[in-house]
């Protein structure tokens, strides 16, 4: 038995190196509503050690209810060797939507790779990297 009963993810954190050209990228890819957009200021803390303070930061919501929330660093691009965060998947309600995920990435000059099928898991897969890196993985049903 669970100790948490969750229905899943309210809010994922990404810390970008250049909060402007991130919010553009996010932006472009998604088109979510920001429901923060003002100045956000909090110590992130390790125990009791601050290990970063953010100033600002930007805060969507997915149609879901989900939060997507980008706070800036000064400490440089995406690291997929650090131990963290691997990367980001964003579901779409069909293949199809993923195929005119394709035309929208090549009018909006966004690279990426796939899509792929994934068939052990039932998904087709598309990846791009926003500008520090992070993968951000969209994926649909194959049925």
């Amino acid at each position: 038995m669970a100790i948490i009963d969750s229905p899943g993810f309210a809010d994922v954190h990404i810390i970008v190196s250049d909060m402007e050209r991130a919010k553009d990228f996010y932006d472009k890819l998604f088109g979510w509503p920001e429901v923060a957009a003002k100045p956000i200021r909090y110590d992130a803390k390790i125990g009791s050690e601050v290990a970063a303070t953010y100033d600002r930061g930007t805060v969507y919501r997915t149609p879901q209810g989900t939060l997507l929330s980008l706070h800036p660093t000064g400490i440089g691009a995406f690291d997929p060797a650090i131990t963290g965060l691997d990367h980001v998947t964003f579901g779409v309600g069909s293949k199809a939507d993923l195929d005119r995920a394709t035309k929208a990435l090549d009018e909006a000059g966004i690279s990426y790779t796939g899509p792929i099928e994934a068939t052990e898991v039932g998904l087709a897969l598309l990846a791009v990297h926003d500008p520090d890196g992070l993968p951000i993985n969209l994926t649909a049903p194959l049925t």
